[in-house]
């Protein structure tokens, strides 16, 4: 049976960093998380137990119960080592010694502290155990190997070695720093691991005698009575669901600590082993998947100001903003984000899953206090009217796989403005008047005034224009206004209005009536008519 449960409720939980950059360390076993007490049975002590993990009852950000059952794989051939990348090491069907044959295994993790623990089918020697966190997937594969992934730089090893009694219980804790990985060199041990912390001198027992501090960053502890199993057990001696003295393990470590808060743990490897050096070879094994390592990116079309847009017009540009989230790790995501662009004619389904255009291939910037970064493209003028859809891929990185986003959110449209026309006609207006007298009373002498109306059919309102010209002589002399120049825009009435002042006694002034002067111009796509 493989019980995995994985959350997402490290917000209040993680290891906090202070000014100074130095993380505040949770003791292990007095912290009220867990209880590492030699028993799997939460009891009467602040935090969970093993029997939490086995129901699925447990708060734990993630944990894991995995039963293996007797004589089922052990590790087999000389590449199953701890200091050998697991693309050598090698299973098949069978059983190894007693005290080495693993029955259950269990993992559980709280923030940044590691839980694990197991139990073995008799106590009838000293143990060697070890516990593996992988970064990448790594279980027993069909045909007799491990994958489907493999080590990377910072996977962490927990090495436990205890008497057949648990009288003494003593931790190492190696971290894996392979050639060409993502950790600078090589490991010191055997050019693949770093010793992190402990030694097989130190006690470590979370119970004691000796007493671990209260500031433990790592313990492990055996039963040394004969104790309740919460889950069906059965032994080579002894009666069923009971754990013999030296039967049962539990112990954890604070990653934070220890410098290695940040990973996440896809899977999980429990081993016994044949002694205590890093090269022994290796026996039983039960494990499974972990925690639930992913990335997610979310990719919006953004105006050069950063600002969400879904359509620009012709001719503008427009960039595109990628937010990566890490789950299962509080490390922000590291690596890049390559940016595509289909235009109209290159999409499928209404999207960008292939193909394109590529814009640019940009890092990523962590968002302070997140798990987040972000990635901006380069700005990319689209050169035809419809839509267009980016694709964003994340690079992946030690802690994340690769991801992409190529949605509809990812879509923008691309406009032409319909532009509007106002015409307006340019010509020429003028008006003449002939003025009439009784010649009795001598010659004309006087001023003609002409006012010209627009849209004002009683030429009561202002006139747009008056000029005056002057008359003498005879009856009958003809007067103009001159030639003006106007812009008429659609239709337009146009009115005049004439007035004779005279400066000869013997005349009265007259003035034309408003009707006699209308004239009325209309204009089509600027053509009078």
């Amino acid at each position: 049976m493989t019980r995995t449960r994985s959350r997402r409720l490290w917000a209040a939980l993680l290891s906090l960093v202070i000014g100074t950059g130095a993380a505040i360390v949770m003791a292990v076993h007095d912290e009220g998380l867990f209880e590492l007490d030699r028993n799997a049975i939460n009891g009467g002590a602040p935090g969970q137990d093993w029997d939490d993990v086995y129901a699925g009852t447990d708060t734990a950000d993630a944990s894991v119960f995995v039963h293996d059952g007797d004589a089922a794989t052990i590790f087999t051939q000389g590449g199953s080592k701890d200091d050998l990348d697991t693309t050598n090491w090698m299973h098949k069907s069978g059983s190894s010694p007693d005290k080495d044959e693993l029955l259950d295994a269990f993992a559980a993790r709280y923030g940044d502290i590691l839980y694990f623990g197991a139990d073995r089918t008799a106590n009838n020697g000293d143990a060697v155990m070890g516990f593996w966190f992988f970064q990448q997937e790594i279980t027993a594969q069909p045909g007799g190997a491990f994958g489907p992934g493999q080590h990377e730089d910072g996977d962490i090893l927990v090495l436990s070695d205890f008497s057949g009694g648990g009288g003494v219980v003593t931790i190492r804790v190696y971290r894996w720093n392979g050639p060409g990985g993502s950790i600078p060199g090589s490991g010191s041990i055997n050019g693949t691991l770093d010793l992190i912390a402990g030694t097989t001198q130190t006690p470590a027992d979370c119970v004691g005698p000796p007493s671990v501090p209260n500031n433990d960053p790592f313990c492990a502890t055996v039963n040394t009575n004969v104790e309740t199993s919460p889950w069906p057990f059965d032994p080579k001696v002894g009666g069923p669901g009971l754990f013999q003295p030296g039967e049962f393990y539990e112990g954890g470590i604070d990653l934070a600590s220890l410098g290695l808060g940040d990973a996440c743990f896809a899977s999980f490897l429990a081993e016994t082993r044949s002694s205590t050096s890093v090269d022994a070879q290796l026996k039983d094994f039960v494990g499974g998947t972990f925690e639930h390592c992913e990335s997610g990116i979310k990719t919006t079309p953004v105006d050069a100001d950063g600002n969400p847009v879904t359509q620009i017009v012709l001719g503008e540009s427009i960039r595109d903003h990628a937010l990566v989230t890490g789950i299962g790790s509080t490390q922000p995501p590291t690596g890049a984000v390559t940016f595509s662009i289909c235009a109209p004619g290159e999409l499928t389904g209404g999207a960008c899953p292939t193909g394109g255009t590529t814009v640019s291939t940009n890092a990523l910037t962590p968002i302070a206090g997140t798990s987040t970064s972000e990635a901006f493209s380069d700005l990319f003028t689209p050169d035809e009217p419809g839509t267009w859809c980016w694709r964003g891929v994340y690079s992946g990185d030690d802690n994340y796989p690769p991801a992409t986003d190529a949605s509809t959110g990812e879509c923008f449209e691309v406009i032409q403005l319909q532009p509007g026309i106002s015409t307006a006609q340019t010509f020429s207006v003028f008006d003449t008047a002939t003025i009439t007298v009784d010649p009795g009373a001598g010659d004309l002498q006087g001023t003609v005034e002409f006012q010209l109306f627009i849209n004002d059919t009683t030429c009561a309102g202002t006139p747009v224009l008056t000029t005056s010209v002057p008359v003498s002589g005879p009856s009958g002399q003809q007067a103009s206004s001159g030639t003006h120049v106007m812009t008429v825009q659609g239709s337009q009435t146009l009115s005049w209005k004439v007035t004779y002042t005279s400066t000869n006694a013997g005349h009265m002034n007259v003035t034309s009536t408003c009707h006699n002067e209308n004239a009325t111009l209309t204009f089509t796509n600027g053509v009078p008519q």
